[in-house]
């Protein structure tokens, strides 16, 4: 019991930082919505709202009514995750409601200097279309991939490494909506 509580303990710093990032990117959605008089249906991929609560419920009774740190931290981190993932995508609707310039431009020179041909991958992928298979099957795993992730790192106790995990998430995301958004570079 006294090692659960350690554990748990040890890792609260860290899982303050994450609820920290997530509230704020709640508070940017709320905003952002507001100002782009964008609104939420929840008719359809509703799901998130009923799998993170249960997670948290989860979470409150693994960590106070029957001490189990392996799920309480699991569960919370899972629903951190999602509330992070769900976020950033939902913000991704007022920044393409914002209008700004497009960046193909500035990307496409960012490809010429690092030596990406994207016309001969193309090519390349329609000339196999098994690699098209491929990395359609990679892309549409990535659900698979965080429940991998986090159910290895929960089991092998490297609950520190999670919240990485988690924070990194929170920042690629929050990184590719911003680039996707700036104004730099030609319209």
């Amino acid at each position: 019991m006294a090692d659960s509580v350690s554990l748990l303990q040890a890792t609260r710093p860290a899982s303050r930082l994450i609820w920290a990032v997530t509230g704020a990117l709640g508070v940017a959605q709320v905003i952002s919505y507001h100002v782009t008089g964008l609104s939420l249906d929840l008719a359809d991929g509703g799901w998130p709202f009923l799998v993170i609560p249960a997670c948290l419920a989860l979470t409150l009774v693994y960590r106070f009514a029957r001490p189990d740190p392996w799920i309480a931290f699991g569960t919370e981190t899972t629903a951190q995750i999602m509330i992070i993932m769900l976020l950033a995508t939902l913000l991704t609707y007022p920044v393409a409601a914002a209008d700004f310039p497009y960046r193909d431009t500035t990307f496409y020179a960012a490809d010429r200097a690092l030596g990406f041909n994207w016309r001969a991958y193309l090519g390349f992928v329609n000339d196999h279309p098994w690699v098209g298979h491929v990395f359609n099957a990679a892309y549409y795993s990535m659900k698979v991939q965080f429940a991998i992730v986090i159910s290895a790192l929960v089991a092998t106790s490297r609950f520190l490494r999670l919240q990485h995990y988690a924070l990194v998430l929170a920042v690629a995301l929050i990184a590719a909506g911003c680039s996707s958004s700036s104004k730099g570079g030609s319209p």
